[in-house]
């Protein structure tokens, strides 16, 4: 996950938290979602997200992954 960490930092560090809370809900969809169209979602908030928000957002993915598991 550390090399994609980078990239999703500065990809997303400029969003809104309204556009934060959206790449939330995306990130949780469930597994059946394709890479195809979560990337395409995603693709809107390309360089929005600050980094200390991206980090916590990838805190709260990666415990969701925990208790996934």
């Amino acid at each position: 996950m550390s090399s994609i960490s980078p990239l999703l930092k500065e990809q997303l560090e400029n969003l809104t938290p309204e556009q934060k809370q959206e790449v939330l809900k995306l990130l949780k969809k469930p597994v059946g979602v394709s890479p195809e169209k979560l990337r395409e979602k995603l693709q809107q908030f390309v360089g929005r997200i600050k980094e200390d928000d991206l980090e916590k957002m990838e805190r709260a993915v990666e415990e969701c992954r925990q208790i996934d598991n």
